[in-house]
C-alpha cells in the first residue's frame, strides 16, 4: 500500500516537473524575443500538459526505435523531431502537426544541429566539471540557445517553404555557419 502512495506522489512530482518544463520553454522563448518573462510563466501554460506529455512520449519512442534499429537513425530522428515541444508550447500545434513541421524545419540542417547539440552537451559537461556549480550558468544558457535556434529555424521555414531537393544536389543549410544564415 505504501508503494502505491509513493508511486502516486512520484507521478504528481513528474507532472509538476513537466508543467515547469513547459514554462521554462516559454521563458526561454521570451528571452529570445527580448521580452521580460515573469515567474507565473512557469505554471500558467498547464493546459498544454497532455499534448506536451503525448509529444514527449512519442518523440522518446521514435528515438528509442531508431536507437534499437542502429544508433544512427536514433540520432537523426532525435534531431529531426527536436523542435516538436517548442512548436506545441510556442505555436499551440497539435502533436502530429508539430512532428511534420519539425521535420520541415530541420530539413537540410541536421549536421549543423548535430554539431550544435554536441557543443551544448560539451558546455554542460564543463559546467558539471566545475563541481556542478557551473550548471547554474550553462543550463539556462543552453535553454536560451536552443530557443534561439528554434526561432531561427521557424522563421526560415515560414519565409521559404522547403523546396524539393533534386537528386544529387545539397540543400542550403539554414543554421548559422559556413554557407548558412549569418546572424
Amino acid at each position: 500500500m505504501a508503494a502505491f502512495f509513493i508511486f502516486i506522489i512520484s507521478l504528481g512530482f513528474q507532472a509538476v516537473q513537466m508543467i515547469m518544463q513547459i514554462g521554462l520553454l516559454k521563458i526561454s522563448l521570451k528571452f529570445c524575443d527580448r521580452q521580460t518573462p515573469d515567474y507565473s510563466e512557469l505554471y500558467k501554460n498547464y493546459r498544454l500538459f497532455w499534448r506536451y506529455l503525448g509529444a514527449s512520449l512519442l518523440v522518446g519512442l521514435v528515438v528509442l526505435g531508431g536507437f534499437i534499429l542502429f544508433i544512427v537513425p536514433g540520432i537523426i530522428w532525435a534531431i529531426k523531431y527536436s523542435q516538436v515541444n517548442y512548436l506545441i508550447v510556442d505555436r499551440n500545434y497539435e502533436v502530429m502537426a508539430a512532428f511534420k513541421k519539425s521535420g520541415e524545419m530541420t530539413a537540410g540542417s541536421k549536421w549543423q544541429l548535430f554539431v550544435f547539440f554536441l557543443v551544448l552537451g560539451l558546455v554542460n559537461f564543463l559546467g558539471l566539471l566545475c563541481l556542478g556549480v557551473g550548471l547554474f550558468a550553462t543550463i539556462p544558457t543552453s535553454a536560451v540557445a536552443m530557443a534561439f535556434v528554434y526561432r531561427q529555424l521557424f522563421h526560415h521555414a515560414q519565409a521559404s517553404p522547403i523546396p524539393a531537393v533534386a537528386a544529387g544536389s545539397r540543400p542550403t543549410p539554414i543554421m548559422p555557419g559556413p554557407g548558412g544564415i549569418q546572424i
